[in-house]
Protein backbone atom coordinates (compact mmCIF):
# COMPACT_ATOMS: atom_id res chain seq x y z
CA UNK A 1 0.00 0.00 0.00
CA UNK A 2 2.67 2.71 1.17
CA UNK A 3 5.74 0.95 0.72
CA UNK A 4 8.60 3.56 0.71
CA UNK A 5 9.34 6.34 2.80
CA UNK A 6 8.99 9.87 2.50
CA UNK A 7 10.32 10.49 -1.11
CA UNK A 8 13.71 12.71 -1.31
CA UNK A 9 11.52 15.08 -2.96
CA UNK A 10 9.54 15.72 0.54
CA UNK A 11 12.65 15.55 2.29
CA UNK A 12 14.59 17.90 0.36
CA UNK A 13 11.26 20.02 0.67
CA UNK A 14 11.61 20.18 4.62
CA UNK A 15 14.90 20.77 4.74
CA UNK A 16 15.81 23.25 2.21
CA UNK A 17 17.00 26.25 4.58
CA UNK A 18 18.15 23.68 7.07
CA UNK A 19 17.37 24.88 10.89
CA UNK A 20 17.89 28.28 11.02
CA UNK A 21 18.75 30.13 14.52
CA UNK A 22 15.84 29.17 16.87
CA UNK A 23 13.23 30.40 14.25
CA UNK A 24 15.03 33.63 14.35
CA UNK A 25 15.06 33.50 17.85
CA UNK A 26 11.18 32.89 18.69
CA UNK A 27 9.83 30.14 20.27
CA UNK A 28 6.45 29.94 19.44
CA UNK A 29 4.28 27.15 21.59
CA UNK A 30 3.27 24.13 18.96
CA UNK A 31 -0.06 25.28 17.13
CA UNK A 32 -1.67 28.08 15.87
CA UNK A 33 0.16 31.61 17.06
CA UNK A 34 -3.22 33.56 15.67
CA UNK A 35 -6.90 32.57 15.42
CA UNK A 36 -6.81 30.68 11.81
CA UNK A 37 -8.61 33.10 8.89
CA UNK A 38 -12.28 32.35 8.30
CA UNK A 39 -11.92 33.87 4.78
CA UNK A 40 -8.49 33.11 3.61
CA UNK A 41 -8.95 33.10 -0.39
CA UNK A 42 -10.37 36.72 0.29
CA UNK A 43 -6.49 38.22 0.77
CA UNK A 44 -5.67 40.57 -1.62
CA UNK A 45 -2.29 38.50 -2.79
CA UNK A 46 -4.74 35.03 -2.95
CA UNK A 47 -4.86 35.31 -6.34
CA UNK A 48 -1.89 36.06 -7.64
CA UNK A 49 -0.69 33.06 -6.03
CA UNK A 50 -3.12 30.57 -7.11
CA UNK A 51 -2.30 31.57 -10.76
CA UNK A 52 1.19 31.66 -10.01
CA UNK A 53 0.80 27.92 -8.14
CA UNK A 54 -1.28 26.70 -11.29
CA UNK A 55 0.99 27.52 -13.96
CA UNK A 56 4.13 25.99 -11.84
CA UNK A 57 1.55 22.81 -11.47
CA UNK A 58 1.04 22.72 -15.50
CA UNK A 59 4.54 23.19 -15.87
CA UNK A 60 4.91 20.25 -13.23
CA UNK A 61 2.62 18.27 -14.92
CA UNK A 62 2.77 19.19 -18.39
CA UNK A 63 4.97 15.99 -19.20
CA UNK A 64 2.40 13.34 -18.00
CA UNK A 65 0.78 11.85 -21.23
CA UNK A 66 -1.07 9.08 -19.59
CA UNK A 67 -1.22 9.86 -16.13
CA UNK A 68 -4.00 12.30 -14.14
CA UNK A 69 -3.67 14.79 -11.23
CA UNK A 70 -6.14 16.51 -9.03
CA UNK A 71 -5.48 18.81 -5.90
CA UNK A 72 -7.75 20.18 -3.93
CA UNK A 73 -7.15 22.71 -1.10
CA UNK A 74 -10.13 23.96 1.49
CA UNK A 75 -10.37 26.11 4.49
CA UNK A 76 -13.44 24.34 7.06
CA UNK A 77 -14.58 27.57 7.44
CA UNK A 78 -15.36 28.35 3.86
CA UNK A 79 -18.09 26.58 1.85
CA UNK A 80 -16.34 25.75 -1.22
CA UNK A 81 -12.51 24.70 -2.15
CA UNK A 82 -9.95 27.54 -2.48
CA UNK A 83 -8.02 25.73 -5.19
CA UNK A 84 -8.50 22.99 -7.49
CA UNK A 85 -6.13 22.18 -10.08
CA UNK A 86 -6.69 18.70 -12.49
CA UNK A 87 -4.70 17.52 -15.55
CA UNK A 88 -6.46 15.97 -17.76
CA UNK A 89 -3.86 13.15 -20.09
CA UNK A 90 -4.25 12.97 -23.53
CA UNK A 91 -3.71 8.82 -23.53
CA UNK A 92 -6.37 7.39 -21.02
CA UNK A 93 -8.44 4.20 -20.92
CA UNK A 94 -12.19 4.43 -22.44
CA UNK A 95 -13.39 2.48 -19.92
CA UNK A 96 -13.43 5.45 -17.77
CA UNK A 97 -13.36 9.43 -17.78
CA UNK A 98 -11.54 11.09 -20.34
CA UNK A 99 -11.65 14.93 -18.56
CA UNK A 100 -10.67 14.45 -14.46
CA UNK A 101 -12.64 17.02 -12.57
CA UNK A 102 -13.34 17.25 -8.36
CA UNK A 103 -15.58 14.35 -8.70
CA UNK A 104 -13.33 11.92 -10.72
CA UNK A 105 -12.61 8.67 -8.32
CA UNK A 106 -9.14 7.44 -7.86
CA UNK A 107 -7.96 4.58 -5.95
CA UNK A 108 -6.66 5.90 -2.57
CA UNK A 109 -4.65 2.89 -1.68
CA UNK A 110 -3.61 3.18 1.98
CA UNK A 111 -5.25 5.85 2.47
CA UNK A 112 -7.79 4.00 3.97
CA UNK A 113 -6.14 3.13 7.15
CA UNK A 114 -7.04 6.68 8.04
CA UNK A 115 -10.80 5.48 7.47
CA UNK A 116 -10.35 2.48 9.60
CA UNK A 117 -8.64 3.80 12.39
CA UNK A 118 -11.25 6.70 12.56
CA UNK A 119 -13.75 4.55 11.90
CA UNK A 120 -12.42 2.47 15.10
CA UNK A 121 -12.52 5.44 17.23
CA UNK A 122 -16.06 6.24 16.53
CA UNK A 123 -17.25 2.93 18.35
CA UNK A 124 -18.36 3.67 21.98
CA UNK A 125 -16.40 1.56 24.53
CA UNK A 126 -13.24 1.12 22.53
CA UNK A 127 -9.72 1.73 24.24
CA UNK A 128 -6.95 1.86 22.41
CA UNK A 129 -4.66 1.02 25.40
CA UNK A 130 -6.38 -2.44 25.38
CA UNK A 131 -4.43 -5.21 24.10
CA UNK A 132 -5.88 -6.84 20.45
CA UNK A 133 -6.07 -10.32 22.00
CA UNK A 134 -8.74 -8.78 24.00
CA UNK A 135 -11.07 -8.78 20.59
CA UNK A 136 -9.07 -11.05 18.76
CA UNK A 137 -8.37 -13.75 21.52
CA UNK A 138 -7.46 -16.33 18.31
CA UNK A 139 -3.81 -14.66 18.02
CA UNK A 140 -2.50 -16.10 20.86
CA UNK A 141 -2.75 -19.78 19.45
CA UNK A 142 -1.30 -18.69 15.89
CA UNK A 143 2.43 -19.19 17.40
CA UNK A 144 1.79 -22.83 17.05
CA UNK A 145 2.66 -22.29 13.11
CA UNK A 146 6.44 -20.30 13.71
CA UNK A 147 9.59 -22.16 13.01
CA UNK A 148 10.69 -21.94 16.55
CA UNK A 149 8.98 -21.43 19.92
CA UNK A 150 10.69 -17.93 21.33
CA UNK A 151 10.96 -14.75 21.11
CA UNK A 152 12.70 -14.60 18.21
CA UNK A 153 9.94 -16.74 16.27
CA UNK A 154 6.61 -15.46 18.07
CA UNK A 155 4.92 -12.40 17.93
CA UNK A 156 3.49 -11.55 21.54
CA UNK A 157 0.14 -10.50 20.71
CA UNK A 158 -1.25 -9.92 24.52
CA UNK A 159 1.57 -6.99 24.29
CA UNK A 160 0.62 -4.99 21.30
CA UNK A 161 -2.27 -2.88 21.72
CA UNK A 162 -4.69 -1.44 19.48
CA UNK A 163 -2.70 1.86 19.75
CA UNK A 164 0.62 -0.04 19.15
CA UNK A 165 -1.01 -1.45 15.48
CA UNK A 166 -2.81 1.83 14.43
CA UNK A 167 0.92 3.17 15.00
CA UNK A 168 3.06 1.04 13.25
CA UNK A 169 4.49 -0.25 16.92
CA UNK A 170 3.35 -3.53 17.12
CA UNK A 171 6.90 -4.89 15.66
CA UNK A 172 4.96 -7.01 13.67
CA UNK A 173 5.49 -8.04 9.84
CA UNK A 174 4.41 -5.88 7.04
CA UNK A 175 2.00 -8.18 4.91
CA UNK A 176 0.34 -11.73 5.11
CA UNK A 177 2.01 -13.42 2.44
CA UNK A 178 4.11 -12.06 -0.33
CA UNK A 179 5.47 -14.87 -2.27
CA UNK A 180 8.85 -14.10 -4.34
CA UNK A 181 8.14 -16.88 -6.90
CA UNK A 182 5.33 -14.40 -7.87
CA UNK A 183 8.31 -11.47 -8.18
CA UNK A 184 9.27 -10.43 -11.95
CA UNK A 185 12.32 -12.66 -12.83
CA UNK A 186 11.50 -15.59 -10.04
CA UNK A 187 14.70 -15.23 -7.82
CA UNK A 188 14.05 -18.78 -7.12
CA UNK A 189 14.89 -19.82 -10.21
CA UNK A 190 17.94 -17.72 -10.82
CA UNK A 191 18.98 -19.24 -7.46
CA UNK A 192 19.41 -16.00 -5.57
CA UNK A 193 16.92 -18.22 -3.06
CA UNK A 194 16.70 -21.80 -2.19
CA UNK A 195 13.91 -23.97 -3.96
CA UNK A 196 11.13 -24.21 -1.21
CA UNK A 197 8.85 -27.44 -1.85
CA UNK A 198 6.78 -26.73 0.75
CA UNK A 199 3.32 -25.45 -0.14
CA UNK A 200 3.63 -21.60 -0.68
CA UNK A 201 0.38 -19.55 0.19
CA UNK A 202 -0.34 -18.23 -3.12
CA UNK A 203 -2.64 -15.20 -1.87
CA UNK A 204 -2.12 -11.22 -1.63
CA UNK A 205 -4.39 -8.64 -3.29
CA UNK A 206 -1.24 -6.71 -3.43
CA UNK A 207 0.36 -8.27 -6.44
CA UNK A 208 -2.70 -9.98 -8.13
CA UNK A 209 -2.72 -13.33 -6.49
CA UNK A 210 -6.12 -14.29 -5.21
CA UNK A 211 -7.03 -12.23 -2.32
CA UNK A 212 -6.26 -13.25 1.60
CA UNK A 213 -9.24 -14.23 3.53
CA UNK A 214 -9.82 -14.72 7.24
CA UNK A 215 -9.12 -18.22 7.58
CA UNK A 216 -5.38 -17.69 5.27
CA UNK A 217 -4.64 -15.08 8.14
CA UNK A 218 -5.30 -17.42 11.04
CA UNK A 219 -3.80 -20.44 9.50
CA UNK A 220 -0.64 -18.78 8.30
CA UNK A 221 0.60 -15.53 9.48
CA UNK A 222 2.00 -17.58 13.28
CA UNK A 223 4.46 -18.55 10.84
CA UNK A 224 5.46 -15.11 10.33
CA UNK A 225 8.09 -13.99 12.99
CA UNK A 226 8.34 -10.41 14.27
CA UNK A 227 10.56 -7.63 13.26
CA UNK A 228 11.23 -6.17 16.57
CA UNK A 229 9.45 -6.14 20.26
CA UNK A 230 6.57 -4.07 20.34
CA UNK A 231 7.17 -0.22 20.96
CA UNK A 232 10.73 -0.63 19.74
CA UNK A 233 9.88 1.75 16.57
CA UNK A 234 7.55 1.90 13.93
CA UNK A 235 7.41 -0.79 11.55
CA UNK A 236 5.12 -0.15 8.43
CA UNK A 237 2.63 -3.06 8.50
CA UNK A 238 -0.63 -3.61 6.70
CA UNK A 239 -1.24 -6.15 8.90
CA UNK A 240 -2.15 -4.04 11.47
CA UNK A 241 -4.43 -2.70 10.28
CA UNK A 242 -6.48 -5.60 8.66
CA UNK A 243 -6.20 -6.72 12.43
CA UNK A 244 -8.24 -3.77 13.61
CA UNK A 245 -10.47 -4.06 10.31
CA UNK A 246 -11.23 -7.42 12.04
CA UNK A 247 -11.74 -5.48 15.84
CA UNK A 248 -13.92 -3.40 14.16
CA UNK A 249 -16.25 -6.52 12.78
CA UNK A 250 -16.09 -8.45 15.82
CA UNK A 251 -17.17 -5.46 18.13
CA UNK A 252 -19.70 -3.67 15.72
CA UNK A 253 -21.76 -7.24 14.74
CA UNK A 254 -20.99 -5.05 10.90
CA UNK A 255 -18.83 -6.27 8.29
CA UNK A 256 -15.99 -3.79 7.61
CA UNK A 257 -17.54 -2.06 4.64
CA UNK A 258 -21.03 -1.39 6.18
CA UNK A 259 -19.15 0.09 9.51
CA UNK A 260 -17.34 2.40 7.58
CA UNK A 261 -19.95 3.37 5.02
CA UNK A 262 -22.38 3.94 8.35
CA UNK A 263 -19.89 5.92 10.60
CA UNK A 264 -18.25 7.80 8.21
CA UNK A 265 -19.58 8.07 4.38
CA UNK A 266 -23.17 8.57 5.28
CA UNK A 267 -22.69 11.00 7.98
CA UNK A 268 -20.18 13.33 6.06
CA UNK A 269 -22.47 12.87 2.37
CA UNK A 270 -19.37 10.89 0.77
CA UNK A 271 -21.67 10.10 -2.22
CA UNK A 272 -18.61 9.55 -4.49
CA UNK A 273 -16.59 7.04 -2.19
CA UNK A 274 -16.59 3.03 -2.65
CA UNK A 275 -15.17 -0.01 -0.46
CA UNK A 276 -15.35 -2.13 -3.37
CA UNK A 277 -14.72 -0.64 -7.27
CA UNK A 278 -17.26 1.60 -8.46
CA UNK A 279 -18.61 1.81 -11.95
CA UNK A 280 -15.89 2.23 -14.14
CA UNK A 281 -17.07 5.22 -15.88
CA UNK A 282 -16.95 7.27 -12.66
CA UNK A 283 -13.08 6.99 -12.56
CA UNK A 284 -9.41 7.70 -14.14
CA UNK A 285 -8.35 4.52 -15.49
CA UNK A 286 -4.81 4.57 -17.03
CA UNK A 287 -4.40 2.91 -20.30
CA UNK A 288 -4.72 -0.58 -20.67
CA UNK A 289 -4.76 -0.86 -16.77
CA UNK A 290 -5.84 -4.23 -14.94
CA UNK A 291 -5.34 -2.31 -11.61
CA UNK A 292 -8.41 -0.53 -10.87
CA UNK A 293 -10.83 -3.78 -9.74
CA UNK A 294 -8.18 -5.78 -7.83
CA UNK A 295 -9.56 -6.81 -4.88
CA UNK A 296 -7.92 -6.78 -1.51
CA UNK A 297 -9.69 -9.44 0.46
CA UNK A 298 -8.71 -9.49 4.24
CA UNK A 299 -6.83 -6.64 3.97
CA UNK A 300 -9.30 -4.10 2.74
CA UNK A 301 -8.91 -1.98 5.73
CA UNK A 302 -5.49 -1.16 4.60
CA UNK A 303 -6.23 0.05 0.92
CA UNK A 304 -10.06 -0.98 -0.26
CA UNK A 305 -11.33 2.67 -0.85
CA UNK A 306 -11.98 4.79 -3.98
CA UNK A 307 -12.93 8.31 -3.22
CA UNK A 308 -12.41 12.08 -5.26
CA UNK A 309 -10.97 15.21 -4.25
CA UNK A 310 -14.39 16.75 -3.34
CA UNK A 311 -15.23 13.91 -0.86
CA UNK A 312 -12.04 14.15 0.85
CA UNK A 313 -11.95 18.10 1.32
CA UNK A 314 -15.39 16.92 3.24
CA UNK A 315 -13.60 14.06 4.79
CA UNK A 316 -10.51 16.65 6.06
CA UNK A 317 -13.51 19.10 6.91
CA UNK A 318 -15.17 17.18 8.78
CA UNK A 319 -11.73 15.89 11.25
CA UNK A 320 -11.07 19.36 11.71
CA UNK A 321 -14.18 20.66 12.99
CA UNK A 322 -15.34 17.89 15.27
CA UNK A 323 -17.98 16.73 13.41
CA UNK A 324 -16.41 12.98 13.60
CA UNK A 325 -15.07 13.01 17.00
CA UNK A 326 -15.36 15.58 19.85
CA UNK A 327 -12.59 18.25 20.45
CA UNK A 328 -10.63 16.72 22.79
CA UNK A 329 -10.46 13.66 21.22
CA UNK A 330 -9.44 14.65 18.20
CA UNK A 331 -6.83 16.91 19.80
CA UNK A 332 -5.89 13.54 21.43
CA UNK A 333 -5.94 11.86 18.19
CA UNK A 334 -4.17 14.28 16.08
CA UNK A 335 -0.95 14.10 18.10
CA UNK A 336 2.84 12.19 17.42
CA UNK A 337 2.96 8.68 19.00
CA UNK A 338 6.56 7.91 17.89
CA UNK A 339 9.57 9.32 16.26
CA UNK A 340 11.69 8.04 13.42
CA UNK A 341 14.98 7.99 12.27
CA UNK A 342 14.29 11.52 10.20
CA UNK A 343 13.97 14.69 12.45
CA UNK A 344 10.71 15.88 10.25
CA UNK A 345 8.84 12.70 10.62
CA UNK A 346 6.76 11.85 13.14
CA UNK A 347 3.88 8.74 13.34
CA UNK A 348 0.57 9.02 14.64
CA UNK A 349 -2.32 6.49 14.65
CA UNK A 350 -2.17 6.33 11.68
CA UNK A 351 -0.75 9.73 10.50
CA UNK A 352 2.32 10.31 9.06
CA UNK A 353 3.21 13.62 10.48
CA UNK A 354 6.04 16.12 8.63
CA UNK A 355 7.25 18.98 10.17
CA UNK A 356 8.86 22.41 8.43
CA UNK A 357 9.76 25.71 9.47
CA UNK A 358 9.97 27.13 6.02
CA UNK A 359 7.20 27.84 4.62
CA UNK A 360 5.78 30.75 6.07
CA UNK A 361 7.15 34.37 6.72
CA UNK A 362 7.56 34.26 10.79
CA UNK A 363 9.78 30.77 10.35
CA UNK A 364 8.06 28.99 12.93
CA UNK A 365 7.58 25.11 12.87
CA UNK A 366 4.34 23.97 11.43
CA UNK A 367 2.76 20.28 11.56
CA UNK A 368 1.42 18.53 8.41
CA UNK A 369 -1.00 15.66 9.75
CA UNK A 370 -0.87 13.51 6.23
CA UNK A 371 -1.58 9.93 5.27
CA UNK A 372 -0.30 8.62 1.95
CA UNK A 373 -1.59 5.80 -0.23
CA UNK A 374 0.57 3.71 -2.94
CA UNK A 375 -1.26 0.78 -5.14
CA UNK A 376 -0.07 -0.05 -8.37
CA UNK A 377 -0.61 2.92 -10.53
CA UNK A 378 -2.65 4.88 -7.89
CA UNK A 379 -1.05 7.47 -5.25
CA UNK A 380 -2.47 9.28 -2.78
CA UNK A 381 -2.01 11.86 0.21
CA UNK A 382 -4.58 14.16 2.39
CA UNK A 383 -2.78 16.54 4.34
CA UNK A 384 -4.33 18.65 7.41
CA UNK A 385 -2.79 21.63 8.74
CA UNK A 386 -4.53 21.90 12.17
CA UNK A 387 -2.47 25.50 12.34
CA UNK A 388 -4.79 27.21 9.64
CA UNK A 389 -7.87 25.01 9.50
CA UNK A 390 -6.56 23.58 5.88
CA UNK A 391 -7.52 20.29 3.65
CA UNK A 392 -4.86 19.58 1.16
CA UNK A 393 -5.52 16.65 -1.03
CA UNK A 394 -3.51 15.40 -4.01
CA UNK A 395 -4.96 12.22 -6.23
CA UNK A 396 -2.51 10.81 -9.34
CA UNK A 397 -2.59 7.85 -11.44
CA UNK A 398 -1.01 6.45 -14.66
CA UNK A 399 2.40 5.24 -15.39
CA UNK A 400 4.35 8.73 -15.03
CA UNK A 401 3.54 9.18 -11.66
CA UNK A 402 4.49 7.83 -7.93
CA UNK A 403 4.05 8.10 -4.04
CA UNK A 404 7.03 10.90 -4.46
CA UNK A 405 4.71 12.72 -7.13
CA UNK A 406 1.59 12.92 -4.29
CA UNK A 407 4.07 14.76 -1.75
CA UNK A 408 5.79 17.46 -4.77
CA UNK A 409 2.31 18.38 -5.52
CA UNK A 410 1.58 19.38 -1.69
CA UNK A 411 4.85 20.56 -1.45
CA UNK A 412 4.31 23.38 -4.52
CA UNK A 413 0.59 23.80 -2.90
CA UNK A 414 1.80 24.58 0.88
CA UNK A 415 4.52 26.60 -0.07
CA UNK A 416 3.13 29.00 -2.54
CA UNK A 417 -0.34 29.09 -1.00
CA UNK A 418 0.26 29.08 3.09
CA UNK A 419 2.40 32.64 2.93
CA UNK A 420 -0.65 34.52 2.21
CA UNK A 421 -3.10 32.37 4.29
CA UNK A 422 -0.56 33.31 6.79
CA UNK A 423 -0.88 36.93 5.39
CA UNK A 424 -4.65 36.96 6.07
CA UNK A 425 -4.70 35.99 9.27
CA UNK A 426 -2.63 38.69 10.15
CA UNK A 427 -5.16 41.12 8.73
CA UNK A 428 -7.84 39.91 10.75
CA UNK A 429 -5.81 39.81 13.84
CA UNK A 430 -4.80 42.92 13.18
CA UNK A 431 -8.72 44.03 12.97
CA UNK A 432 -9.57 41.60 16.43
CA UNK A 433 -6.40 42.60 18.60
CA UNK A 434 -3.96 45.26 17.54
CA UNK A 435 -3.67 48.45 19.08
CA UNK A 436 -3.68 50.29 22.58
CA UNK A 437 -5.24 49.58 25.28
CA UNK A 438 -5.10 51.65 28.48
CA UNK A 439 -6.82 52.01 32.20
CA UNK A 440 -6.18 55.64 32.79
CA UNK A 441 -7.05 55.21 37.03
CA UNK A 442 -3.58 52.65 37.37
CA UNK A 443 -1.43 54.41 34.95
CA UNK A 444 -1.57 51.42 32.91
CA UNK A 445 -1.14 50.60 29.35
CA UNK A 446 -0.24 48.14 26.33
CA UNK A 447 0.32 48.21 22.73
CA UNK A 448 -0.14 45.22 20.74
CA UNK A 449 0.87 44.96 17.16
CA UNK A 450 1.79 42.56 13.63
CA UNK A 451 4.76 42.44 12.32
CA UNK A 452 6.67 39.45 9.98
CA UNK A 453 6.89 37.49 13.80
CA UNK A 454 4.54 34.77 15.08
CA UNK A 455 1.53 35.57 17.42
CA UNK A 456 0.91 39.36 18.64
CA UNK A 457 4.24 41.43 19.13
CA UNK A 458 3.63 43.64 22.72
CA UNK A 459 5.40 46.42 22.44
CA UNK A 460 4.68 48.09 25.41
CA UNK A 461 3.55 46.52 28.33
CA UNK A 462 3.33 48.76 31.75
CA UNK A 463 1.40 48.11 34.74
CA UNK A 464 1.21 50.88 37.80
CA UNK A 465 3.52 52.76 35.85
CA UNK A 466 6.34 50.32 35.75
CA UNK A 467 7.36 48.84 32.72
CA UNK A 468 6.87 45.69 32.59
CA UNK A 469 9.15 44.52 30.03
CA UNK A 470 12.53 45.98 30.91
CA UNK A 471 11.51 44.64 35.57
CA UNK A 472 13.62 41.85 36.19
CA UNK A 473 10.93 39.57 37.40
CA UNK A 474 13.44 36.58 38.53
CA UNK A 475 17.08 37.40 38.41
CA UNK A 476 18.78 40.53 36.85
CA UNK A 477 17.86 42.65 34.54
CA UNK A 478 19.03 41.29 31.02
CA UNK A 479 21.45 43.62 28.95
CA UNK A 480 18.81 43.48 26.33
CA UNK A 481 15.08 43.92 26.84
CA UNK A 482 13.29 40.38 25.93
CA UNK A 483 11.17 40.65 22.62
CA UNK A 484 7.24 39.67 24.39
CA UNK A 485 4.82 37.80 21.94
CA UNK A 486 1.38 36.85 22.56
CA UNK A 487 -0.34 33.85 21.54
CA UNK A 488 -4.05 31.95 21.68
CA UNK A 489 -4.39 29.05 23.96
CA UNK A 490 -7.35 27.45 22.70
CA UNK A 491 -9.14 28.48 25.52
CA UNK A 492 -12.63 30.99 25.25
CA UNK A 493 -16.19 31.50 26.11
CA UNK A 494 -18.95 33.14 24.12
CA UNK A 495 -17.25 36.58 24.89
CA UNK A 496 -13.57 36.23 26.53
CA UNK A 497 -10.74 34.34 25.07
CA UNK A 498 -7.60 33.60 26.87
CA UNK A 499 -3.83 34.45 25.58
CA UNK A 500 -0.30 33.58 27.03
CA UNK A 501 2.39 35.99 27.10
CA UNK A 502 6.30 34.41 26.46
CA UNK A 503 9.65 36.10 26.79
CA UNK A 504 12.09 36.11 23.77
CA UNK A 505 15.68 36.72 23.14
CA UNK A 506 17.66 38.20 20.31
CA UNK A 507 18.35 35.66 17.26
CA UNK A 508 22.12 36.15 18.06
CA UNK A 509 21.38 35.16 21.81
CA UNK A 510 19.65 31.92 20.80
CA UNK A 511 22.41 30.55 18.21
CA UNK A 512 25.10 31.22 20.47
CA UNK A 513 23.01 29.24 23.06
CA UNK A 514 22.39 26.28 20.53
CA UNK A 515 26.09 26.55 19.66
CA UNK A 516 26.75 25.14 22.81
CA UNK A 517 24.98 22.21 22.32
CA UNK A 518 24.41 19.01 20.18
CA UNK A 519 20.51 19.15 19.85
CA UNK A 520 18.85 21.72 17.33
CA UNK A 521 17.14 24.74 18.14
CA UNK A 522 17.97 23.63 22.43
CA UNK A 523 17.28 27.32 23.40
CA UNK A 524 13.61 27.03 22.55
CA UNK A 525 12.05 25.37 25.42
CA UNK A 526 8.66 27.68 25.60
CA UNK A 527 6.99 24.79 26.62
CA UNK A 528 9.19 24.56 30.06
CA UNK A 529 8.42 28.24 30.57
CA UNK A 530 5.10 28.69 30.40
CA UNK A 531 2.64 29.69 33.49
CA UNK A 532 5.58 29.94 35.90
CA UNK A 533 5.08 33.51 38.05
CA UNK A 534 2.08 33.40 39.72
CA UNK A 535 -0.23 35.93 41.95
CA UNK A 536 -2.82 35.40 43.82
CA UNK A 537 -3.62 32.18 41.79
CA UNK A 538 -3.07 33.58 38.50
CA UNK A 539 -0.80 33.66 36.15
CA UNK A 540 1.32 36.49 35.37
CA UNK A 541 1.53 36.04 31.50
CA UNK A 542 -1.76 35.39 31.29
CA UNK A 543 -3.82 37.58 29.21
CA UNK A 544 -7.79 37.29 28.70
CA UNK A 545 -9.22 39.50 25.99
CA UNK A 546 -13.32 40.52 26.71
CA UNK A 547 -14.63 40.43 22.97
CA UNK A 548 -17.99 41.49 21.27
CA UNK A 549 -19.31 40.61 17.92
CA UNK A 550 -19.45 42.47 14.80
CA UNK A 551 -21.90 43.19 12.02
CA UNK A 552 -21.14 39.92 9.82
CA UNK A 553 -20.17 37.52 12.78
CA UNK A 554 -16.79 38.32 13.44
CA UNK A 555 -14.99 39.35 17.22
CA UNK A 556 -13.17 42.20 18.10
CA UNK A 557 -11.27 42.84 20.98
CA UNK A 558 -12.83 45.89 23.21
CA UNK A 559 -11.12 44.80 26.59
CA UNK A 560 -7.94 43.31 28.18
CA UNK A 561 -7.91 41.40 31.64
CA UNK A 562 -4.90 40.92 33.52
CA UNK A 563 -5.79 38.61 36.64
CA UNK A 564 -2.32 38.61 38.31
CA UNK A 565 -2.00 42.24 38.00
CA UNK A 566 -5.70 42.94 38.98
CA UNK A 567 -5.63 45.32 35.80
CA UNK A 568 -8.66 45.99 32.93
CA UNK A 569 -7.46 47.75 30.32
CA UNK A 570 -9.84 49.01 27.75
CA UNK A 571 -9.33 49.50 23.66
CA UNK A 572 -8.38 52.63 22.49
CA UNK A 573 -10.57 53.52 19.69
CA UNK A 574 -8.96 54.30 16.54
Amino acid sequence: MHYTAVSAVLTAWLTARGVQAALNGYCPPMGPVLPPPTSPHTDPGFDSAAAKLTVNLQKLTSGYNSSAVSVGVMSIHEAAPMFEFHHSPQNFDPRGVSEVNSDTVYRLASMTKLFTVLSLLRIDGINLEDPITKYLPELRDIHKEASAQDTIHVVDWDSITLEALAAHQGGIGADLAIDLVNFPGDWTAKGLLPADNTTRLQCSGFFGLRPCNRKDFFDNFGKRPPVYAPFTTPVYSNIGTTLLGLVIESVTNHTYQDWIQQSIFDPIKMNRSFLSSPPESQGFIPINNIDWSVELGVEAPTGAIFSTISDLMAFGKAILSYEMLSPVRTRKWMKPLASTSSISTLVGAPWEIYRTNNVTKDGRMIEFYTKAGDLFSYHSVIALIPDYDLVMVALVGGPEVSGATTYQLIGETSTALLPVIEAAGKAKAHNQYAGTYTDPSTNSSLILSLDDGPGLSVTKWQVRGVNVIETPLLGESPAIPPRVRLYPSNLSTSNQTAWRVLFDGSADEAAAEDALYPWDQFSCSSWSTLDKLVYQFQAQDLFIFGMTEEDGGDYKAIKINLPAYQVELARVVE
